[in-house]
């Protein structure tokens, strides 16, 4: 991610550490750190921003209730039940 702040400022930066920056001084944030994305945010102006979150896996529990609203089995590894959801998609 990149931020411009537009200096000259000075103050904390995401990582706690007292900083300062010159005028429109490009910032570069690291992607994964979601702390590090959020200050960015609220404290430049966006250049490029942060890819989105990858989505969340299912849990167990969610593809055992998927499968059973669909007629499936229940039983098996996580692999087994999401292998059986998308065949019954077919």
């Amino acid at each position: 991610m990149k931020i411009i702040i537009h200096g000259p400022a000075a103050g904390y930066s995401w990582d706690g550490v007292i900083r300062s920056w010159g005028p429109d001084e490009v910032v570069e944030i690291p992607d994964d750190n979601e702390q590090a994305v959020a200050w960015a945010r609220s404290h430049g102006e966006v250049l490029e921003d942060a890819p989105p979150a990858p989505p969340k896996e299912p849990t167990l529990e969610e593809l055992r209730a998927k499968a059973e609203t669909l007629g499936l089995a229940t039983y098996g590894s996580k692999a087994q039940l999401v292998e059986r959801i998308a065949n019954a998609g077919k």
